[in-house]
């Protein structure tokens, strides 16, 4: 299937944000998961793609807007600290 086709967008060719040893796979990924370790999934994708399939749990907010976004990240960083019995205080 072709994204563009799809849609309506042209697709991201060669980008990388990240260096590879930054990256996450969706093998190391699962292990977190299954080892149930406290984790932040940001999906970068545009809003559409987030809204036809996304992983549970994970944050949308789109690559273009995320400059603007970063206050929703600390929130969702601070939420999961609470959760995870530690005093988000102390992590400034």
């Amino acid at each position: 299937v072709d994204e563009d086709q799809l849609f309506g967008v042209q697709a991201c060719q060669n980008v990388s944000l990240l260096p590879r040893a930054a990256r996450v796979s969706c093998i190391e990924y699962n292990e977190r998961v299954l080892k149930r370790e406290p984790h932040l999934l940001l999906d970068v994708r545009p809003a559409h793609h987030y809204k036809i399939c996304a992983l549970p749990g994970s944050l949308s907010i789109p690559l273009a807007d995320l400059n603007d976004k970063v206050g929703v990240i600390h929130e969702a960083l601070q939420k999961l600290e609470v959760a995870e019995g530690s005093d988000p205080q102390s992590s400034s």
